[in-house]
C-alpha cells in the first residue's frame, strides 16, 4: 500500500507546563506484523511517563493505514502526539553497501543510525522495538548529557567476547568490551553529534564496506555505533535497558533481546507484563492464541545460538543453516585478514614515522 509522507503527522496534546520528551521507534513492517510490537512499546511509554511526550516512528511504505491509524488511537487516549518519518529515502543512499545478508537481517534497525540526518531536535531518547518501559522515561530524559554524544548501559557487543575471533575484532575496530555498550536504548545528544560528527551518514557506506568482514557476532550497526560513540558515551544504570530474562522487572526498561515473548512462550514476570500491554494496547484485537514461529530462513551467525537452535528446526533445516553457517565464516576470513594485515601496516609505518624523527 503506498502511504504519502508529504507531511508530518501529528495528534496534538494536551497542555503540560514541561517540554516535550522526544522519542523514536522503528517499524519496518514487510508482513504487516510487526507494528503491533512497536505499538505495544509506544504504549508502555505512554501508560508510565506524565510529561508530554512525542514518538518520533521511524518507517517506511510497508507501514499499513490501519496500523498508523492505531498509533494515532494510541497517541490520542492519552493524550499525547505520535509523528511519522519517512526514513525511505535516506536509507536508499546507504543501501548499495548492504549486501543480502545485512539487509536479511532487519532494515528497520539500521534506520537507527539515519535518527540525527533525519530530525532536527537538540535530543532524542532512542528505543528498539522489541521493548516495554517500565518506568517514567522522564528519569531517562533528565539525565545531563551535554558534553557527551549518547548515554546508554554498557555492554559487550558480543554473546561470547572472550573468544580470539572477538579479540581481533575489537582490536581492529578499536572498541573493548570495557567501552562498548548496548544500542537498543539510547539518550542522544544530536545537536553534539551533527556538531562533532559531520555528515555522519556518509561514513554509514564507507564503514559497512570496509568492516562487513567483522559481521559475525554482533550487528553492524551496533558495531557503528560504538565504533564512533564509545569514547564519548555516558555509562547509565542497567535499569534503563534489562535484557536478561530473570533481571525485575520493576522501576525498568525491558529490552526482550533474546526472550521476544511472540517468539518464547515461557511463563514469567517478563512477559506477563508484555502481554498485558497488548491486551490493553490498540492492537489487543489481533489474537495471538500460539508464540509466532521463530524464522527459519535467515543465517545463524553465532554457534553457539546455532546450536540451541538446531533440536528445534526441521531436519532439512539443520543441514541447511550449518552448511550456511560454515560457508557465512569461510565468506568473510579472507576479508578479516586483509583488514588486520592493513592495521598491522599502519601501526608498522606509524612506528617508523616515530622512529625517523
Amino acid at each position: 500500500m503506498d502511504i504519502s509522507f508529504d507531511f508530518q503527522e501529528k495528534v496534538l496534546k494536551t497542555e503540560r507546563n514541561t517540554e516535550i520528551i522526544e522519542v523514536v521507534l522503528l517499524d519496518h513492517d514487510p508482513k504487516g506484523g510487526y507494528s503491533r510490537w512497536v505499538g505495544v512499546a509506544a504504549t508502555s511509554i505512554f501508560q508510565n511517563t506524565k510529561n508530554r511526550v512525542n514518538i518520533n516512528i521511524l518507517c517506511d511504505s510497508t507501514l499499513t493505514d490501519d496500523n498508523r491509524s492505531r498509533f494515532i488511537r494510541t497517541a490520542e487516549h492519552f493524550g499525547q502526539s505520535v509523528s511519522f518519518v519517512n526514513a525511505s529515502e535516506q536509507f536508499l543512499r546507504i543501501s548499495a553497501a548492504l549486501n543480502k545478508t545485512l539487509l536479511h537481517q532487519s532494515i528497520g534497525s539500521i534506520y537507527r543510525l539515519l535518527i540525527p540526518d533525519l530530525l532536527n531536535i537538540p535530543k532524542v531518547i532512542y528505543m528498539d522495538s522489541d521493548i516495554v518501559v517500565n518506568l517514567d522515561i522522564a528519569e531517562l530524559w533528565n539525565i545531563p548529557i551535554e558534553n557527551h554524544s549518547l548515554a546508554a548501559v554498557k555492554s559487550s557487543l558480543y554473546t561470547y567476547p572472550n573468544t580470539i575471533r572477538v579479540k581481533i575484532i575489537e582490536w581492529v575496530l578499536r572498541c573493548t568490551s570495557e567501552d562498548s555498550f548496548n544500542s537498543g536504548v539510547m539518550l542522544m545528544n544530536l545537536s553534539r553529534i551533527k556538531q562533532e560528527y559531520h555528515d555522519l551518514v556518509l561514513e554509514i557506506p564507507r564503514f559497512f564496506k570496509r568492516y562487513s568482514c567483522l559481521y559475525l557476532d554482533a550487528a553492524l550497526e551496533d558495531m557503528f555505533l560504538n565504533y564512533y560513540f564509545s569514547r564519548d558515551a555516558i555509562s547509565l544504570d542497567e535499569r534503563f535497558n534489562r535484557w536478561m530474562p530473570d533481571s525485575t522487572i520493576d522501576n525498568s526498561i525491558l529490552h526482550y533481546i533474546a526472550d521476544k515473548p511472540w517468539y518464547n512462550p515461557q511463563c514469567s514476570l517478563r512477559n506477563a507484563l508484555f502481554w498485558e500491554i497488548y491486551a490493553s494496547s490498540e492492537w489487543g484485537d489481533i489474537p495471538v492464541d500460539e508464540p509466532i514461529a521463530q524464522p527459519t530462513r535467515g543465517i545463524y551467525i553465532n554457534w553457539q545460538n546455532l546450536k540451541l537452535a538446531l533440536p528445534h528446526l526441521p531436519v532439512r533445516y539443520r543441514v541447511k543453516h550449518v552448511a550456511l553457517y560454515i560457508l557465512h565464516i569461510l565468506r568473510y576470513i579472507p576479508p578479516l585478514l586483509k583488514e588486520v594485515c592493513s592495521r598491522v601496516v599502519e601501526r608498522f609505518m606509524s612506528w617508523l614515522h616515530v622512529k625517523s624523527l
